[in-house]
């Protein structure tokens, strides 16, 4: 019998956050769907997921409201087991306003779904996933786009960099291509490894297809020696039983090529910006 995943997605009754659960259930999850308002859409994609096999619950809640993530999470817990993925795709926009005449609480309410929201999922998920509190591990995948402005992709990449780094994490940051109106999105996405290394790049202003191997196996041994986790592992280890050795005989997997990934070069300043100029107009038209 194969063991299913779980994964909890957030603003998972329409549009992105349904195509992302039907997806990953076809995929081998079970899905537990959030929403806020549309259950008519809800039951449509669980019916979706049905399909595929996977056992799927609905919750309605706001992100925004720690108390309904909490909930949210713990249904989850009960019904599909802890999660093991994790999309926070649920966000507003807001509404259309001069700068003089947006309502405080409209901004309030902005930044409660999409950053308090995002946050308060994440740190539901990393308390089950994270070996420090005795889970298995686990992906959280964070939605969002990063419009363009000239020399961004520079600044960006040291902050990605630097993050990985810091957090001793493989980071894939996946950015939009196109112009939306007034913005521009230039690609350009990124595959750092734990060390801050970058190891794929895409092309700028064009949709590209980015691999890279990844070598879990590194972040662990790096993380071994972090003294900031090092107090948590002896904790750990004080409280686990006797280990008992077992030996088993298993075929040794055969390894498949290595991915060579592909480092896109940079444009040039005046190239960048023409090339933003074309792609804005191209899609506004």
């Amino acid at each position: 019998m194969v063991t299913r995943k779980t994964a909890i997605i957030t603003g998972g009754s329409r549009g992105i956050g349904a195509a992302t659960a039907i997806l990953a259930a076809r995929d081998g999850y079970d899905i537990c769907i959030n929403y806020i308002a549309n259950e008519a859409r809800a039951d449509e994609v669980i019916k979706t997921c049905e399909s595929f096999g996977a056992r799927v619950i609905k919750l309605r809640g706001d992100v925004a409201d720690e108390a309904d993530v909490k909930a949210l999470f713990s249904a989850c817990d009960t019904a599909l087991g802890p999660v093991d993925l994790l999309v926070n795709n649920a966000g507003i926009v807001g509404e259309t306003s001069r700068v003089d005449a947006l309502p405080a609480a409209a901004l309030e309410r902005i930044y409660r779904v999409n950053v308090f929201g995002s946050f308060y999922c994440a740190q539901q998920a990393v308390r089950r996933m994270s070996t420090t509190h005795g889970g298995k591990g686990g992906v959280i995948v964070n939605l969002s786009s990063s419009p363009y402005h000239a020399g961004k992709v520079r600044s960006r990449q040291r902050m990605l960099a630097t993050r990985a780094a810091d957090n001793i994490a493989i980071v894939c940051y996946c950015n939009l291509v196109g112009g939306q109106d007034e913005l521009v999105f230039d690609g350009a996405s990124f595959v750092f490894d734990q060390e801050g290394e970058l190891l794929a790049r895409g092309k700028q202003f064009e949709e590209d297809l980015v691999l890279a191997d990844l070598d879990l196996n590194a972040v662990f041994r790096q993380r071994l020696h972090d003294p900031r986790r090092r107090q948590n592992l002896v904790a750990q280890h004080l409280n686990m039983p006797p280990v008992r050795e077992v030996t088993l005989e298993m075929p040794i997997p055969q390894r498949r090529p290595a991915v060579t990934p592909a480092r896109a070069a940079l444009l040039g300043r005046l190239e960048e910006v023409y090339t933003a100029l074309i792609t804005g107009t191209r899609d506004y038209m």
